[in-house]
């Protein structure tokens, strides 16, 4: 059995050191900037107003300027070469 523990953490702290919670369940808040919904990808970008990061979502994408918290998964969403995304893979929000 595989219990994981969700920390509140600093979307700053994420970026800072992503590989610290690369695969952790972390729960963060912030105001949505901006959304993306095609076909196969949804995505916001959250900012606690000193930091940003991607969060990937199954449902549907928060609108521009709503409060939210969110808890997901650390990991590293796109990569190609030397540039990558690290973001969260959403699991719950309020």
């Amino acid at each position: 059995m595989v219990f994981l523990l969700s920390c509140n953490s600093d979307i700053t702290e994420i970026n800072k050191n992503p590989m610290k919670y690369e695969g952790k369940e972390v729960t963060i808040k912030g105001k949505v900037k901006s959304s993306t919904n095609l076909m196969f990808v949804k995505a916001y970008v959250l900012s606690d107003g000193e930091s940003e990061i991607y969060v990937q979502t199954d449902n549907a994408v928060p609108l521009e300027n709503t409060e939210v918290k969110v808890k997901g998964i650390v990991k590293q969403l796109f990569k190609i070469g030397s540039v990558q995304i690290i973001g969260i893979k959403e699991s719950s929000r309020k």
